[in-house]
C-alpha cells in the first residue's frame, strides 16, 4: 500500500497545479490572516455570551453529524462532494498535508478538482472527534482520520491523518472555514 496519496509532489503531478507553482504566502499574507483572526477572536471574546453546557453539547452534536455527512458524501459521490461542505468565502484557508502555508479556497478547489478524476473511490473515517464550541456560530474540532482510497489504476492507499479545523455556521449550515491536515507516519 502506498501512503503518499496526499503529498505535495503527488498533488503537483496530478496536473491540476503546474509544477513549480509556489503557494507560500509570505509575510504580507500571514499578516493579512492575523488581521482577520485577531478581530474575530476579540469579537468572540467580548461580545458573545458564554454558551451553556446544553448549547455546547448541541453544537458538538451538530458538528459531529456534519463531519460524518461529509465523509459519507465523499464515499458516495466522490471527492467533488467536498465542495458543499467548504466555506467558499475569502476567509477560507486550509493547509493540506505536505504544505507549509495556507491555501485559499480557489487553490484548494483547483487541487481537489485535478485529483478527483484519478480517484475511483475514497472512504474516510473520523476517529476520536473532539469539538470545541466557541460561540453559536464558530467551533473548532480535531480528529484522527483514516482514509482508504483506490485510484483509477487500481492502486490502494491507506492514509492516517490528523485534522484540526474551524467551522462557521452559515445560513445553509455549518461549513469548514479553516484548518490543517497532517500525515501521521
Amino acid at each position: 500500500m502506498n501512503s503518499n496519496l496526499y503529498t505535495q509532489d503527488k498533488i503537483h503531478s496530478a496536473s491540476c497545479v503546474p509544477a513549480g507553482l509556489n503557494y507560500t504566502f509570505g509575510l504580507h499574507s500571514t499578516l493579512r490572516m492575523a488581521g482577520l483572526l485577531i478581530p474575530l477572536l476579540i469579537v468572540l471574546a467580548c461580545n458573545q455570551k458564554e454558551l451553556t453546557l446544553t448549547e455546547k453539547a448541541a453544537i458538538s452534536n451538530e458538528i459531529t453529524e456534519v463531519l460524518n455527512r461529509y465523509t459519507r458524501a465523499i464515499s458516495q459521490d466522490g471527492l467533488l462532494a467536498e465542495f458543499s461542505f467548504l466555506d467558499s468565502s475569502s476567509d477560507f484557508y486550509w493547509i493540506p498535508p505536505g504544505y507549509t502555508s495556507a491555501l485559499q479556497y480557489d487553490s484548494i478547489k483547483a487541487i481537489i478538482s485535478g485529483i478527483a478524476p484519478g480517484i475511483k473511490s475514497m472512504n474516510n473515517t473520523y476517529h476520536s472527534i473532539q469539538v470545541f464550541p466557541y460561540s453559536a456560530t464558530y467551533a473548532g474540532y480535531t480528529a484522527h482520520v483514516i482514509s482508504n482510497s483506490v485510484d483509477t489504476g487500481g492502486n490502494t492507499y491507506t492514509t492516517n491523518l490528523l485534522e484540526s479545523g474551524t467551522m462557521i455556521k452559515r445560513k445553509n449550515g455549518w461549513k469548514l472555514l479553516a484548518g490543517h491536515t497532517s500525515l501521521v507516519k
